[in-house]
C-alpha cells in the first residue's frame, strides 16, 4: 500500500498518540470518527457539571443547575449515540451527578481559567501541538505559600489504587507533562506548576493524584510528539494487532481494518524474492 500522509492542516496533540497508528489513519485520513458511546460520554457529562459549578460561581448568575447542566450535556451527546448507549448513560446519570457533587464539595483551589486552549510551535517540527487544559488554578497553603495548579479531570466507575494509577495511566502522566511544558514555556520558567489528576468517581468520593513533572517526562512528551509528527508526514500507520485494545469492543474500525489490511499467503509469497 502506498503511504498516505495526513493533511497539512492536521496538528499534533496528546489525543492523537493513540495505541494504534492504523486506527489513527482511519480517523484522520478517512474521516471515520469514533462513535459517541456511554464509556466516553460519561466523562464529558461529569466534566460539564463541574464546569457549570465554576461558571455559576464566576458569573454570579444562576444559570443551569448542576443536574440540568449534566442532563443538557447528555442530551447533546445523545444525538450521535445509539439508543442502547444513550439509555445506559441516562440510567447511570444519578451516579455521575453524585460523583460530580462530591468532587465539587472537595475543591480546595481557586479557578483562573477552564477549557484553556493552547498551541505550541516546536523547532524542527512541521506541525503545531494543540491542547486544552481542563482547569488552570492556584492553591494556597496555611504556610502562606501559593502555587499555580493544573488540573486534569477524569471519570472512573471505581476508585483507582496508587499502583494502578502509576502502572496503567501513563498516558495521563504524559498529558499533564504536555500541559506543564506549555506552562513553563509561556511563563519562561524551569519551575513546573502543581499538576494533578482529579478523578470523579461514580457515586463516590473523588481522588487526587499528583503527577511529578520530571525532565524525563518532559523529554518523553516531546519525543512522542516528534514521532507522531514523522508518522503524520510520512503516512506511516503501524498497526497494533497484539495490543489489548485491538478488539471489536474498543476499536470502531476493527472489522474494516482487518479486512483491508490483510494479504493471503499467495500474495505474500509473490512479494518475496530469494537472493542467491
Amino acid at each position: 500500500m502506498q503511504p498516505t500522509p495526513a493533511p497539512p492542516t492536521v496538528g499534533l496533540s496528546h489525543s492523537r498518540n493513540g495505541f494504534c497508528g492504523m486506527q489513527d489513519k482511519y480517523q484522520i485520513v478517512n474521516g471515520i470518527r469514533k462513535p459517541e458511546t456511554f464509556i466516553f460520554a460519561r466523562g464529558h457529562v461529569a466534566e460539564s457539571i463541574v464546569q457549570a459549578y465554576w461558571n455559576n460561581l464566576r458569573t454570579k448568575v444562576n444559570g443551569l443547575s448542576l443536574r440540568e447542566a449534566g442532563l443538557a450535556e447528555a442530551e447533546k451527546r445523545g444525538k450521535t449515540m445509539e439508543a442502547t448507549e444513550l439509555e445506559e448513560l441516562y440510567k447511570h446519570y444519578p451516579q455521575i451527578l453524585t460523583g460530580a457533587e462530591q468532587y465539587i464539595e472537595s475543591i480546595d483551589y481557586e479557578m483562573d481559567d477552564m477549557g484553556h486552549w493552547f498551541t505550541l510551535d516546536v523547532r524542527g517540527f512541521t506541525r503545531p501541538i494543540r491542547g486544552q487544559i481542563d482547569i488552570l488554578g492556584n492553591r494556597s497553603y496555611p504556610c502562606g505559600k501559593n502555587f499555580d495548579l493544573i488540573v486534569d479531570l477524569k471519570y472512573q466507575m471505581k476508585p483507582l489504587t496508587d499502583s494502578k494509577f502509576k502502572r496503567d495511566k501513563k498516558e495521563w502522566h504524559r498529558q499533564l507533562g504536555l500541559y506543564a511544558l506549555y506552562y513553563m514555556s509561556i511563563n519562561k520558567t524551569l519551575q513546573a506548576p502543581l499538576c494533578e489528576v482529579h478523578v470523579i468517581v461514580a457515586n463516590g468520593q473523588p481522588q487526587v493524584f499528583e503527577v511529578e513533572i520530571t525532565e524525563e517526562l518532559l523529554y518523553k512528551v516531546l519525543d512522542d510528539q516528534h514521532n507522531l509528527n514523522v508518522r503524520l508526514d510520512t503516512g506511516y500507520w503501524p498497526m497494533a494487532r497484539e495490543h489489548r485494545l485491538c478488539d471489536p469492543r474498543w476499536c470502531h474500525v476493527y472489522a474494516l481494518c482487518h479486512e483491508e489490511n490483510f494479504l493471503p499467503a499467495k500474495n505474500l509469497i509473490d512479494l518475496v524474492d530469494v537472493v542467491e
